[in-house]
């Protein structure tokens, strides 16, 4: 296996086996556990000393945190075996890293192609060439001409970013399940409200609006299920055409009849070709459908396992800025970032050769007890908040504002239409990606 494959290798098949492996030795009495514990360490799932970043350890995938601070006391800078890859965990040195011209962001293509198997390389060429060239893969100068695109698109395109727009679409989805008494905030209300906010955006007929959601989610969880013969790498590869296609229709039909929306406003981008005008606004709407759905579902699973911050937020709604702030800082929803060294080059003190792989530990960074006082403890008035969890400065997402006026939204809509909200499974079901920080489910009553 290549060393991109290896870096990758919390989403391929070996990542899944391992996670089946740990469940399966939590359901054994301490009696038969012994045969599984080889099995996993054979599979490298063993602490090490110095500490390595490794997510598959016990209990690291939902509770990243104790090992975060581990690397980042005793080898902030390392090799990691189980990730074939460098790791940077400090605040420092990854804020550094992302200013860092000699770091490469054009990882994604041949990393993913690593990983599949070279049977079904054409079958899978197209979906991986999308992932691969979204806007966070590419080195300037072409970064900041597509971003200096999207920026100017967002910003022509109002009204689906006012906060009264977001609110009605917040209340209506609350309308729904209002009733019943419970819902997923998820699957319920996290999901679908960036989604209708991104098809607004984009000016997406209604009737399409389900298929287009559809599609966007097998693109999105095309390797979820691993790297070989899936289900969902089919899906993938169908949704990929499919909504590729129907981006260069519609471009093709404002370019007759102009809206207000982002796709009419990319086409007075001269500079830009059809294919970047198709993948901007696929990385406008897939952006939004992973990152602030899991931000609003991770901060009402904050709030909601502490109920003095609960009732001191819904106290003071004024403060709910800040408060997102913290949200974001304390679990985001990007965990990892991966670079590639254009030279050789030292990082905290460590001599990186040219050609390798490097992860940066963004949520690790996110809790460095060098850059914030308390970092494991969630403080809604925190003050200042360097965070990273949307990058920095000309690596900051372009998103941004509208993804924290959603979050901002969303949070108040819950607190203030469900006073009596409260946790209905105390174990909720996690994302099993490592490189993504989100719940599956997040069941409420009220």
């Amino acid at each position: 296996m290549t060393d991109a494959a290896h870096a990758s290798l919390a989403m391929t098949d070996i990542g899944q086996v391992v996670g089946k492996l740990q469940k399966l030795r939590d359901r054994l009495p301490p009696s038969e556990r012994a045969v599984v514990d080889d099995l996993l360490r054979a599979a490298g799932v063993v602490d090490t000393t110095p500490p390595q970043y490794n997510p598959y350890l016990p209990g690291v995938h939902t509770n990243p945190y104790p090992h975060y601070h581990r690397l980042q006391a005793d080898n902030p800078v390392h090799w990691s075996h189980a990730m074939q890859a460098w790791v940077i965990s400090r605040h420092a040195d990854v804020v550094a890293a992302f200013r860092d011209p000699r770091l490469s962001y054009r990882t994604g293509f041949e990393t993913i192609m690593a990983c599949v198997p070279t049977e079904e390389h054409d079958s899978i060429r197209a979906v991986s060439h999308f992932l691969g060239s979204l806007l966070n893969e590419f080195d300037p100068p072409d970064h900041t001409r597509l971003r200096r695109i999207m920026t100017r698109a967002l910003a022509t395109t109002v009204e689906p970013q006012r906060i009264a727009h977001i609110e009605s679409i917040a209340n209506k989805l609350l309308d729904a399940v209002q009733q019943a008494g419970h819902m997923d905030i998820v699957g319920d209300f996290a999901y679908p409200l960036p989604a209708i906010v991104g098809a607004d955006l984009l000016g997406i007929p209604a009737p399409d609006r389900d298929r287009f959601g559809q599609w966007i989610h097998d693109v999105v969880r095309t390797f979820s299920e691993g790297f070989s013969r899936t289900a969902a790498m089919h899906r993938g590869a169908a949704a990929v055409f499919e909504l590729t296609e129907y981006l260069k229709r519609l471009l093709a039909e404002r370019c007759a009849r102009p809206g207000q929306d982002v796709l009419s406003a990319m086409l007075e981008a001269r500079e830009a070709t059809e294919e970047e005008r198709v993948l901007i606004a696929a990385n406008i709407i897939m952006g939004m459908h992973e990152n602030v759905t899991h931000a609003i579902s991770l901060a009402m699973n904050t709030l909601l396992r502490d109920p003095a911050l609960l009732h001191w937020l819904r106290s003071h709604p004024e403060h709910l800025p800040s408060a997102v702030e913290e949200m974001l800082r304390h679990e985001g929803t990007a965990p990892i970032l991966s670079r590639v060294t254009l030279e050789d080059m030292k990082i905290g003190g460590v001599t990186i050769p040219k050609g390798q792989r490097v992860i940066l530990l963004v949520a690790a960074a996110n809790r460095d007890a060098e850059r914030f006082d308390a970092p494991d403890r969630f403080m809604p008035n925190r003050q200042p908040n360097p965070h990273i969890a949307f990058g920095i400065g000309k690596r900051a997402c372009p998103g941004s504002a509208l993804a924290r006026t959603m979050i901002q939204v969303a949070v108040a809509t819950l607190l203030t239409r469900l006073p009596a909200m409260q946790l209905a499974d105390a174990d909720p079901a996690w994302r099993e990606e490592i490189n993504i920080h989100g719940l599956r489910v997040l069941l409420v009553s009220f």
